[in-house]
C-alpha cells in the first residue's frame, strides 16, 4: 500500500511542479499540411486540416490550396488511415474532398486563404463554413456573387446552396456535427482595422489554436492577441494547449513599416512569452512552454532576395535562438506533412 501511495504523491508533485512534462501525453489530435506559405505560390498556400485519431472526417483551416496538398500528403503516405475505395469511379483526392473533409474555418477573405476552396466549389459537395460576420459578408460582396464565382453558398443573390455559412459570434463555441470538434473564433488585427481571425478548436479534452493572418499587439496598436492569450492561459497551464498555429510572414530583417499586419520571429517570441507570464507568472520555471508545438504558417516566398528554403530555416533559427528560453517546439511545417499534437 506505501508504494502506491508514494507513486500517487510522485506523480502529484510532476504535475505541480514541472506543468510543462505533461505536454508529452499524446492528444490524439494531428493535422495534415495541405499548404503553408504565403506569397506568390498558388500550388502551396495556407491550409490545414485539423482531424483526431478514430474520425475519418477532418475540419479544413482556411483554404489556399486543397488538391496538391492532398496529392502530396498521399504521395507521403499520410492518408493511410482514411477509408479510400482505389476501385472507386472518384479520384482518391475526389474521395478525401468529399467524403473526409467536413467543413471550412476561414480566417479571412485574402485569396491566399480561400483559392483551393473556389476552384473545388464546381466539383464540392455539401459543407459547412465557418467564419465571422465580416468576412462572410465580404465573400459575399467581392466574391460569390456570380461575376467572380458563382454563388455556391445559401445565402445572397441567388444562391446555390453548396456551402452553408455558419455566422460565429466571438464568444461562444460552435460544433461541426460530423467531427464532433467544437470552435471558438477571435478577432485579429490584419494591419490597417483590417480583421483577421483565430480559431480555438477542440474535441472536449484537447485544444489547438489556428491564428490566421496577424500583426503583433505592439505594432498594430491592438490587444487582440492578448485577450485570445488570456483565454488560452489555463490551457497551457493544465497542458490541454497541444498547439498553436501562428504566422511569421518575414524575418527579422522586415522593419516594422513593412509588415503590412504580419509576424516575424520576435514578434512571435514577445507574444508568447506574454502567453507564458499569464499561464504561470512571474514564477521563475525553465522552459514553461516545454513540448508545447508551435506552427510556423503562412512564411512568404520572395521573387527576388532568399531563397524559400534558406528563408525558411533562416526564420527557424531566429525562433530558436530568441524564444529558446521558452522551450516551444518550432515547426516549420512542409506540405503533405503530418503533425501529432
Amino acid at each position: 500500500m506505501k508504494s502506491y501511495k508514494n507513486y500517487f504523491y510522485s506523480i502529484i508533485f510532476i504535475f505541480l511542479f514541472f506543468p510543462s512534462l505533461t505536454f508529452s501525453q499524446d492528444s490524439g489530435l494531428f493535422t495534415i499540411v495541405l499548404g503553408e506559405q504565403g506569397g506568390y505560390d498558388q500550388s502551396n498556400l495556407s491550409c490545414y486540416l485539423i482531424g483526431k485519431e478514430g474520425v475519418d472526417k477532418m475540419i479544413c483551416c482556411d483554404a489556399g490550396t486543397i488538391s496538391v496538398g492532398i496529392e502530396k500528403a498521399l504521395q507521403k503516405g499520410n492518408l493511410e488511415f482514411l477509408p479510400l475505395n482505389l476501385a472507386s469511379d472518384t479520384t482518391i483526392v475526389g474521395q478525401v474532398i468529399l467524403n473526409h473533409i467536413s467543413a471550412y474555418l476561414i480566417s479571412h477573405p485574402h485569396i491566399d486563404h480561400i483559392s483551393g476552396m473556389l476552384v473545388t466549389a464546381p466539383v464540392d459537395n455539401k459543407k459547412n463554413i465557418f467564419l465571422t460576420g465580416r468576412t462572410k459578408n465580404i465573400l459575399l460582396k467581392n466574391v460569390f456573387n456570380w461575376e467572380v464565382v458563382a454563388n455556391f453558398t445559401d445565402e445572397g443573390k441567388d444562391p446555390i446552396g453548396r456551402y452553408v455559412f455558419k455566422e460565429m459570434k466571438f464568444d461562444k463555441f460552435y460544433t461541426d456535427d460530423r467531427t464532433g470538434f467544437q470552435i471558438r473564433a477571435f478577432p485579429l488585427s490584419h494591419s490597417n482595422d483590417y480583421e483577421s481571425s483565430a480559431f480555438l478548436i477542440t474535441d472536449g479534452l484537447y485544444y489547438v489554436l489556428y491564428i490566421g493572418d496577424t500583426g503583433a499587439d505592439r505594432i498594430e496598436n491592438s490587444d487582440n492577441l492578448s485577450k485570445i492569450w488570456n483565454v488560452v492561459a489555463p490551457l497551457v497551464k493544465d497542458a490541454s494547449l497541444r498547439g498553436i498555429f501562428i504566422e511569421s510572414s518575414f524575418s527579422q530583417g522586415r522593419r516594422d513599416n513593412q509588415l503590412y499586419g504580419h509576424l516575424r520571429p520576435d514578434l512571435i517570441v514577445e507574444e508568447l512569452s506574454k502567453l507564458s507570464k499569464l499561464a504561470f507568472g512571474e514564477k521563475k520555471i525553465k522552459e514553461p512552454l516545454k513540448g508545447l508545438k508551435v506552427v510556423i504558417t503562412h512564411i512568404k516566398p520572395q521573387l527576388i532576395g532568399v531563397p524559400l528554403s534558406k528563408l525558411r530555416h533562416q526564420i527557424y533559427s531566429e525562433l530558436q535562438q530568441k524564444g529558446s528560453y521558452l522551450g516551444c517546439n518550432f515547426i516549420i511545417p512542409v506540405q503533405g506533412e503530418f503533425i501529432q499534437f
